[in-house]
């Protein structure tokens, strides 16, 4: 994508890092970087990128351009995505992840893992325009006949990302889980990628996913 941001692409690389390294809390430079060429997400490195890196979306190092709060510099001098909470130059004001439309579709599903499970708990600011409702009676009813197949790993519960079916003990969205299977990942993918989620509760995703089109009705009328 030849007219992607710098920065954009350093939050991509980064996000990829943390995804494949989930364990590890933060990442040297050079490895950012090296994140960027073996990506290619751009054709060709561009000048701005090491410096992006460095300074330009560093939240917690004063702003030398955009102001961006894309990246927390880590007490060894590491870097880590910036979370909501996590402390940022006075001056900074700037964004803090891409916009959808500006990354490819292909990366367009780290958006919602940064917001869902990067960001956790911490992140109740992604939300607050969403309202926090129980899931209607009628719901569960239909969804009860179907059941077997995925309630030992699915949780429906308002407090969590405004009752949304996630993976129990997680903020995992069950329609996260199936756009990654859509995009090709496979469940043992899945399962990898996320510590805790186990290759049963991503297929009870698939469960819960096939309960709601089995539950749906259909009714056709004619207009006069």
């Amino acid at each position: 994508m030849a007219d992607i941001k710098v920065a954009d692409e350093v939050w991509i690389a980064t996000a990829l890092l943390h995804r494949e390294h989930p364990a590890r809390g933060a990442f040297r430079v050079r490895e950012i970087l090296a994140r960027v060429d073996g990506e290619r997400v751009h054709p060709r490195r561009r000048e701005g990128v090491a410096t992006h890196v460095s300074q330009h979306s560093v939240a917690n190092k004063p702003p030398a351009g955009g102001g961006y709060r894309m990246l927390l510099e880590t007490p060894d001098g590491g870097r880590r995505l910036f979370r909501l909470g996590d402390p940022a130059h006075e001056a900074r004001r700037g964004k803090i992840t891409p916009k959808e439309g500006d990354i490819p579709p292909a990366y367009r599903h780290l958006l919602t893992w940064y917001r869902e499970v990067y960001d956790g708990p911490q992140g109740a600011e992604w939300h607050v325009a969403v309202p926090a409702v129980a899931l209607p009676r009628a719901v569960h009813e239909a969804l009860a006949p179907y059941a077997a197949g995925w309630q030992a790993h699915i949780a429906l519960d308002e407090a969590v990302l405004a009752g949304k079916p996630v993976i129990r003990g997680t903020r995992l969205a069950v329609e996260f889980v199936v756009e990654l299977l859509a995009l090709g990942w496979s469940i043992e993918d899945v399962a990898r990628g996320y510590p805790g989620v186990t290759p049963e509760a991503v297929r009870a995703c698939l469960s819960y996913a096939t309960a709601v089109l089995q539950a749906e009705r259909v009714y056709h009328h004619s207009v006069a």
